[in-house]
């Protein structure tokens, strides 16, 4: 199978929506987690349990992406871009 740089391009923009999405959904519902843990533990430090968690969700989830676009590239595209 041989994909056109058009097709390859539609990938790639679809894969990063996808990916994109992911990410916002994750760190909002994250987000809304330890904001509800907080506020039920009477928590004074709010804002620096939101920065710690902010820092290791973006941490984790770049990890993700390199993992998954590379995952994504092989079992999509392996045979074209030889």
């Amino acid at each position: 199978m041989d994909l056109t740089e058009e097709q390859r391009g539609i990938y790639n923009s679809a894969s990063m929506v996808t990916q994109a999405f992911s990410v916002f959904s994750v760190v909002v519902f994250g987000l809304a987690l330890v904001g509800f843990l907080a506020v039920t533990l009477g928590s004074t430090s709010f804002a620096s349990i939101v920065a710690g968690t902010i820092g290791v969700t973006v941490a984790l989830l770049g990890v993700y992406f390199v993992f998954t676009s590379r995952a994504n590239e092989r079992m999509l595209l392996g045979s074209c871009l030889e």
